[in-house]
């Protein structure tokens, strides 16, 4: 896939990025930084979520992260206090925020798929987290209140993103599940 943003070109399958034509040299773990942060642009990626796709297994410490965040802002050639194509939610994660065009791989047509920088107010929550927690739920229901007193801490800090409202109808929606309940679709069976 590949992502223009500003006068940069992210190309995901051959590894580069281009900005005005020209390529960028980025150690290949900026690289992943930000095709993981452009891939998930809808929502704050929490740092211990980068943490774990950049490193896996291998123990570091959340300045490694910091750092890479600021070699990927260098490299996009922010300085100092002024725009920024990543905004860091303090003590939480990042979020992508520059208006991206999804390109055609072959022609390097837009095909309908620009997009803007997010916008504040209700969104829904990204697919892959409620599919997740629903996952993580089903396979044991004793993790309901868990899972749900996240939800319900963690909109504070979504409030910021935009997603509290939608984190707030999960954790609704997951109350009112009772354990053991089947959940085919994302719905509830209350039997």
């Amino acid at each position: 896939m590949r992502i223009k943003f500003g006068e940069f070109e992210l190309d995901e399958e051959r590894f580069c990025l281009h900005r005005a034509g020209r390529a960028v040299s980025i150690r290949p773990k900026v690289f992943d930084l930000l095709a993981y942060l452009v891939r998930h642009r809808e929502r704050v990626v929490l740092r211990e979520e980068l943490v774990d796709a950049l490193w896996g297994s291998t123990v570091v410490c959340l300045g490694s992260l910091s750092g890479l965040v600021n070699e990927l802002r260098s490299a996009l050639g922010e300085r100092g206090r002024g725009p920024s194509s990543i905004r860091t939610v303090h003590g939480r994660g990042y979020q992508f925020v520059a208006p991206v065009r999804v390109c055609d791989a072959v022609t390097g047509a837009s095909p309908d798929l620009e997009t803007t920088r997010p916008k504040r107010g209700r969104t829904p929550l990204p697919r892959a987290l409620a599919d997740e927690l629903l996952a993580h739920v089903e396979s044991d229901p004793g993790r309901l209140d868990a899972v749900v007193s996240w939800l319900e801490a963690s909109v504070g800090a979504a409030r910021e993103a935009g997603v509290s409202s939608a984190m707030r109808d999960v954790a609704r929606a997951m109350r009112s599940v009772r354990p053991g309940a089947a959940l085919r679709d994302g719905k509830a069976n209350r039997g």
